[in-house]
């Protein structure tokens, strides 16, 4: 099974415009563009699975996408897949 998790996208004014969560595993990153945001997104998600692997951890399960709520009405929610199957 391909692990996919529900994530979302923040644009801002700033000089790196996307700030992107993965709330099921408590990860932030940046992305400059938002396909840059969607690389940075698989990237992080990659880097904290591995880390929980490494330490014998649990991989927490992805949420339903629709049952993520967000105050910022111009944010995106989205799904990323992540390329590892476990």
């Amino acid at each position: 099974m391909k692990l996919v998790y529900p994530v979302i996208f923040h644009k801002s004014n700033d000089k790196i415009p996307y700030f992107v969560e993965v709330p099921d595993l408590g990860a932030m990153t940046q992305g400059t563009s938002l396909e840059n945001a969607i690389e940075m997104a698989r990237e992080v998600i990659c880097i904290f699975i591995a880390e929980l692997q490494e330490k014998g951890e649990a991989i927490p399960p992805a949420s339903d996408i629709g049952d993520l709520k967000v105050d910022d009405k111009n944010a995106i929610i989205s799904l990323v897949d992540t390329g590892l199957t476990v």
